[in-house]
């Protein structure tokens, strides 16, 4: 079994505790951490590296944190500059299965405090409220077809304009919508998009992880076994450990039929196909914003912060 989500949290607060002490005593300073580190550890017989995030670390990104969240409270009071106007945030992420737009969505709208809004998620909850609409998606979930465009925009445009709520307050992330071009255009009409932040990832690394996912039988939790150390054609290394199981879990992994990959391929070629047409009608209209995967959740939230806080005050000028 794989221990490294059990190590890692362990040798983190050894090395930080000795920098520590160290350094209090006024002693030599050799051994301490850097403020962010690179610890190496041996697995099947190859040196990986880990990121092993500090104090100093965390400090950094609390404080980016903190000014990306004041900037989205200035823009939605209108407080920003004298002549602002209050103005709801509403953006867009988009990026190919199993990129991980909505585990960084879920971040996203945490921190700038604006509705994480997911089709997906919404058509589920519509079918189980049992509305008119609700059962028409049944009837044709049940059949075997795919939803029609106009019924999931319903759908997504009910949720963001609904008054009182934090998306026609605040403000909202769509999470994977739209996937066409006719759906892009519909919400065009209704609400005001202000940017749409597209995820992208090494092909190859994104075959890998989908073929990796792995769910206790027991408990359903969701894991990855991939294992990534892939360096680009531009010579950039992109390590991404694994979110190994804990030890009760290891015998009851089971993997989806459709994670082989031939039908990862398959489908990722069916998304192309549908939404990159998508993705080249937002960027002809100035509103697409590419931001590249480079490593796990640890590396890429500072940098995603940092990112959306430039697209935040660009888009708020």
């Amino acid at each position: 079994m794989r221990r490294d989500s059990l190590v890692l949290p362990l040798l983190k607060r050894l090395l930080f505790q000795s920098s520590s002490s160290s350094s209090s005593s006024g002693g030599s300073t050799r051994g301490t951490l850097p403020p962010s580190s690179i610890v190496f550890t041996h697995r099947r017989g190859q040196q990986k590296r880990f990121f092993i995030q500090t104090a100093a670390d965390d400090e950094k990104e609390n404080v980016i944190e903190s000014e990306l969240k004041s900037t989205c409270d200035a823009r939605i009071s209108g407080s920003s500059s004298p002549n602002s106007k209050r103005k709801t945030i509403n953006w867009i992420v988009l990026g190919m299965p199993g990129v991980g737009k909505g585990t960084y969505a879920k971040i996203l709208s945490r921190i700038m405090d604006i509705e994480h809004v997911s089709a997906g998620d919404l058509v589920r909850e519509e079918i189980g409220t049992k509305s008119d609409l609700g059962k028409k998606m049944q009837n044709i979930v049940n059949s075997g077809q795919l939803l029609p465009d106009e019924m999931v925009v319903d759908a997504v445009i009910k949720k963001i304009t609904m008054p009182k709520t934090k998306a026609s307050e605040r403000g909202f992330l769509l999470d994977g919508f739209p996937r066409t071009i006719a759906q892009a255009e519909r919400l065009s009409e209704t609400v005001p998009v202000d940017v749409v932040l597209n995820f992208t990832l090494e092909e190859a690394i994104l075959v890998e992880k989908a073929c990796a996912r792995r769910k206790c039988g027991e408990c359903r939790k969701g894991y990855n076994v991939a294992d990534i150390d892939y360096t680009t054609k531009d010579g950039v290394r992109i390590i991404m450990p694994p979110l190994s199981p804990p030890e009760k879990c290891v015998g009851k992994m089971t993997m989806r039929d459709d994670d082989k990959e031939e039908t990862v391929r398959a489908r990722l070629e069916a998304f192309k196909r549908q939404s990159l047409p998508v993705e080249d009608w937002y960027r002809k209209k100035g509103m697409l914003s590419e931001f590249e995967i480079l490593g796990g959740i640890p590396e890429t939230t500072p940098r995603l912060m940092r990112f959306c806080l430039e697209e935040m005050k660009k888009s708020s000028a």
